[in-house]
Parts: structure tokens; sequence; C-alpha cells
């Protein structure tokens, strides 16, 4: 069994690139994995962090709650002043509850205040810690306190005052002619707690209280927070935050972190990153090396030697190569074919041999490569053990190959270039997936027009290769017309060949408008062009363009 050939330049670039693949790959997982890790720890710190705030300052309200229910409902001193007393009476009783309120503040240090109005307003006894409320602050509380004193309040709630420098809490509750106010300065519960991650703010019916660099954001955090959620954490405007609710309350504490690039990596991880990308700017380097000194050589070595066989004696090696070897086989060849034109006579017989050799050299090129297609269809039909479908194809098929197969005919009968492309059309419906139809309007007394061969087909299978249609369930739509053209200088044949696929990219409508090239893009399209010109020299048209599809048009005359 014959072995294999490989290519060279195949094979230096698939192992340069099989290697480099493994190595980037495992350095993109560990870049990944590390900073994956270094987010995940960062994400659960701050969110510990906030959650730590939140239970402190929810166990602080819940404590005053606790103790702003057992004064309101069960002390007695503040009872009595919710009625009417004589004047000594009162002074008793409001002298009591401010010694005993004055020690709840010194000993519960989640307790920053009191405010208690009596006697329908008119008198009021008030303590502040003065370590936690300045005396400007608590002006503002009284003040606040009294307001709500003459307010239709029942039971109690909690209000929230914001100050110049200050945000405090306040549970206001009325009970007949006395109202009791307790305050909690909201900023002091957990100053020992770290902040350096990002600034805490808080958030109570959809507007932030206080003073805050994050107040743009009021809006959108209004939709943000559920009655039904406890906690919820996004990104907004530059920052990542994470807001908390606190138990029993509608007032959320929230935390805004500035996204900057160390959010998302440490130093070591940007590091890992910027060699990551450093090897792929070394590994493109060496790229280029390769494929200038080693790959290029080669390549054009090969390309010389093609074009050799394809008998353009002329062909050398015109650039050097650095690699002492591939220079030495480039100097050998170059000697090789001097020897050769040496031996070679310059005669007529020469140039017909050439040009004829040129012509089947271009027929080659134009022979269809899905041969291996067909045969993966035909082992799906015998593995279904569609005999029938098997049949049909191995007839198409066979047809298909003896039209192909002689290539000695330059010229066909227009009939046996239909018939060639009605086979192709039988072919491509048992392989095809995409359903395809192709609309004839072929005119009469035409059958026997001679023609180039694959004339037509050409473009046909151009449309079925190219033609792209965007939904699958999309039906490909060919068009020939084939008709003759009255003119002044004689009698032509015109065929235009469309589909409704997205037409020609701009770069090969370039290009097959152009004059004819060897080794252009449109390889069948130019091959044909220039058999045409064989043929026909100056007196072939053709035409290509874009209109709701690919259109081609080739006018050829009588021969």
């Amino acid at each position: 069994m014959a072995q294999k050939n490989i290519s060279l330049n195949r094979m230096a670039a698939m192992s340069l690139l099989v290697a480099y693949s493994a190595v980037l790959l495992l350095l993109v997982c560990m870049d990944c994995f590390l900073i994956g890790s270094y987010q995940k720890n960062r994400r659960m710190e701050e969110e510990q962090l906030l959650n730590d705030y939140a239970d402190r300052v929810g166990s602080d309200m819940e404590e005053i709650n606790s103790t702003f229910y057992d004064v309101f409902n069960n002390n007695r001193y503040f009872s009595a002043l919710t009625g009417t007393l004589t004047e000594m009476k009162q002074y008793d009783n409001e002298y009591e509850l401010d010694y005993s309120l004055r020690n709840r503040i010194s000993l519960e240090e989640w307790m920053h205040g009191y405010v208690a109005y009596y006697n329908a307003g008119r008198n009021v006894r008030y303590h502040m810690d003065t370590t936690k409320v300045g005396n400007e602050d608590s002006a503002r509380i009284r003040q606040m306190a009294a307001e709500m004193m003459q307010q239709n309040v029942s039971g109690w709630q909690w209000v929230f005052l914001e100050t110049e420098e200050h945000l405090y809490g306040l549970l206001f509750g009325k009970k007949r002619n006395a109202s009791l106010c307790m305050v909690y300065n909201l900023e002091q519960a957990g100053q020992d707690l770290p902040r350096e991650k990002g600034e805490l703010f808080y958030l109570y019916g959809g507007r932030i209280l206080g003073d805050t660099a994050y107040g743009d954001m009021q809006q959108e955090l209004a939709e943000e927070p559920d009655g039904s959620q406890s906690s919820f954490r996004g990104y907004m405007d530059g920052s990542y935050l994470y807001a908390r609710r606190i138990e029993n309350t509608e007032l959320w504490l929230c935390m805004a972190v500035p996204v900057t690039l160390f959010t998302y990596m440490n130093i070591p991880q940007l590091l890992l990153v910027l060699f990551t990308l450093g090897t792929m700017f070394g590994a493109f380097w060496l790229w280029r090396y390769i494929a200038r000194e080693l790959i290029l050589p080669l390549r054009e070595l090969s390309a010389v030697m093609n074009r050799i066989r394809g008998g353009e004696w002329e062909a050398v090696v015109e650039h050097g190569a650095r690699f002492e070897e591939i220079q030495r086989i480039n100097e050998a060849l170059g000697a090789m074919m001097t020897e050769i034109k040496k031996q070679k006579m310059l005669s007529y017989e020469q140039t017909i041999e050439k040009q004829k050799a040129q012509m089947q050299y271009l027929q080659l090129q134009l022979k269809p490569h899905f041969y291996l297609n067909s045969l993966k269809t035909l082992n799906v039909f015998a593995m279904n053990g569609e005999s029938g479908k098997m049949q049909d194809l191995i007839m198409h098929l066979s047809q298909h190959l003896r039209y192909l197969l002689q290539s000695e005919r330059e010229m066909v009968p227009l009939a046996a270039e239909i018939e060639y492309v009605r086979n192709y059309e039988l072919l491509q419906s048992d392989m095809r997936g995409r359903s395809f139809s192709i609309l004839w309007n072929v005119q009469e007394d035409l059958a026997q027009w001679q023609v180039p061969t694959l004339c037509i087909q050409t473009f046909v299978e151009n449309s079925f290769k190219y033609a792209r249609l965007g939904a699958a369930k999309k039906e490909l739509l060919i068009e020939i017309s084939v008709g003759e053209l009255e003119t002044e200088d004689g009698t032509f044949l015109d065929i235009h060949i469309r589909d409704n696929g997205a037409g020609y990219p701009d770069e090969i409508l370039e290009e097959i408008n152009d004059e004819p090239v060897e080794g252009g893009v449109s390889v069948g399209i130019n091959n044909l062009k220039r058999r045409c010109r064989f043929l026909y020299q100056d007196w072939v048209e053709y035409g290509f363009y874009n209109e709701e599809g690919a259109v081609s048009e080739l006018i050829l005359p009588w021969k």
C-alpha cells in the first residue's frame, strides 16, 4: 500500500498551532480559574461585610423596638402623662420618666436619645447622648418630634431624619396627650466594621437617605428592591452594588463598590494575563519568522514546480532562502530548468502542444470535487437499505463522470451541456438537504449550437456552492435562459444565469469582470473565460453583476 504524502508546509503550520494551542489553553484555564476564584472570594467578602453591618443595625433597631414597647405600654410614668394631671403630679411623672430613660441611654449603647411630649404637646422632656447626637441635630430631632405630635398618628413607627452630618432613625409613638420618640444614629452603629471596600448608604421607600456620592442611582435603585426580597446585588453606573433589607423593616442598607481593574484581578493575576498576551505576541512573531524563512520559500518552490508541471518552463524561484538546504534545492532546480530549456526546440509544434496542454490543465481545474459527498450519500442509502435511491445516484454519477472524462472535446452541442446540467440537478437532489429549483427558458432550434464544455455548469455549480440564503428553509432558485441574439456583427448565443442568493462579493465581481487571471479566487469562472478566449479570441462577451442575487451572462458567437 502506497504511503500517503504529507505537506511539509502544512505539517510545520499544524505543529506550531497544536503546540501553542496547548500552551495557550493551559494559560487561559489558569487565568480563568484564578481570576474567577479571586472575584468569587472578593464578592463573598464584600457581601459578608454588608451582612455584618446590616445584622448590627437590625439588632440595634430590634433592641430599640423592645425598649420602646416596654416604655410605651408598661411604664407607669409615661402612661400617667398620657392623661390629664395636676401640675405637681405631672412634674413628678415626667421627672421619673426622664430619670428612667437617661439610665437606659447610658446603659444601652443602641439608644442615643429620646424626646417626650406631654400635656397635649405643650411640655417636652428630652435627653441626647452628645457623643452620638450634636446640638444642631438635637434641635432638628425635637422639631420633627413636635411635628409628628401634631399629626393624627396611631401606634408607633420608624421615621428617618437626614441632617448635614448624620442620618437618624426615629421610633415615634403617640398615645392620647403624650408622645415618645427614641433616637438611633444609623451611622454610629457598626463604626468598628471596616468600610475600605466601598461606601455604605441607606434606601427607604425608593429614596436614598443621607449624603452619598451614589445619589444618581436613586431612580434605578427604586425599581430594584421587591417586597419579597431580602437582598439583591448587581452592576449599576460603574459600581458593583449590594443591598440587604434590615429585618422586619422597609429600610435597605446598600454598599456600592467602584469597579476598577483590581475589582476583577489582583497584581499577580494581572501579570499572568499580561504573560499570556505576551505568549500570543511571541507565537505570532515565531509564526511570522517560520512563515517567512521556511514556509513561504517552500510554498514558492512548490508553486514553481507546479507551474513547470503545467508547462511553464520559464518559471524560476525569484527569491533566495535563508536556510542553506532550501537555497541549494532552488539552485539545483534552476540549473535543471536551464539545461532543459537549452534542449527544447522553439517551434510551431511546441507552441501548439503547449496551448493544448494549457487547455487540458484548465479543464482539469474545472472538474467537480463532490465525489466524496456522493460516496458518503451512497453509504447512507446502503445503511438505510434504499437500493432504489442507490441505483439512481449511481446512474446520475456515472453520466456525470462520463461527460467530464471526455476532456478531448473542447466544444459540445448545447443540448449535451443542458442534459449534463439536468443530470447534475438530479445528483444535487439526491445529496442536498436544502430544497432548490432550476427554471429553464431555452429557445427552440438551438440544440446543435456548439458551446464550450461546462459553460453553464460552471455558474450553476457556483450557485449551489456559494449562494448564501440565510434562513435554512429558504429555497435556492436558479433561472437559466438561453436564446439567440441578433447584432450587426452577426448572430450570437446569449446564456443568462441568475440565482436568489446574496450575490457576488465585491472583490469577486472586480476579479471576474476584469481580464482572466491564473490563480485567482474564482478558478472556475476564470478558467472558462480563458478557454473562451482561446476558442473565440475577442468575439466572446461576458458580464457579471448583482441584482437580487448573482447574475452571470455569456455571449458566444457561432462556431
